[in-house]
């Protein structure tokens, strides 16, 4: 294991932006409301109220700025540890270019620069818990990607899409 850190990413989407999976389980389709209190569609006071709630955190630790790329307005916020996984997690809630409402949550999970094989472990294990939960899920068909290497040193265990448009 020569990785110098680990990344771990659950990235639950709503706007469309990509697709590739198997076909769904037969019965109704999963819908994706938000992060824990934070729903999509809320504006950018109502997602700061919703983290500050969620994870009694202070306003003046959410970071606020632009993706320039996507026009999207992101709300950021480092916690000391997030469940399932051990060790800091960053939350991106990502407000759409037009409608400047929430349209999209990311979860990053990180290690240390020398991750010991114990925290690899643990990271690895939360991760594989998380995405089976998503991927056992009925998704739109396209709407959900599984193992996919996102770089030298991450992997994206799960990503999914419900079936309404959004507004990237």
């Amino acid at each position: 294991h020569s990785m110098k850190a680990l990344l771990l990413a659950a990235a639950v989407l709503w706007a469309p932006a990509w697709a590739q999976a198997p076909a769904p389980a037969a019965g109704p389709l999963h819908q994706v409301t938000g992060f824990r209190s934070a729903l999509f569609g809320m504006t950018a006071q109502e997602v700061r109220a919703a983290i500050t709630r969620d994870f009694q955190a202070a306003d003046e630790v959410i970071t606020e700025l632009d993706n320039p790329a996507e026009k999207t307005r992101v709300l950021a916020v480092r916690l000391a540890s997030l469940e399932p996984a051990p060790g800091p997690a960053v939350l991106t809630y990502i407000l759409g270019a037009q409608s400047r409402r929430l349209v999209r949550v990311n979860v990053t999970w990180t290690s240390g620069p020398e991750p010991t094989d114990d925290e690899r472990n643990r990271l690895g294990a939360a991760g594989l818990q998380l995405a089976g939960y998503f991927r056992a899920l009925p998704w739109k068909p396209g709407g959900s990607v599984s193992n996919q290497r996102e770089g030298r040193n991450a992997v994206l265990l799960q990503r999914s899409i419900d079936e309404h448009p959004g507004d990237p």
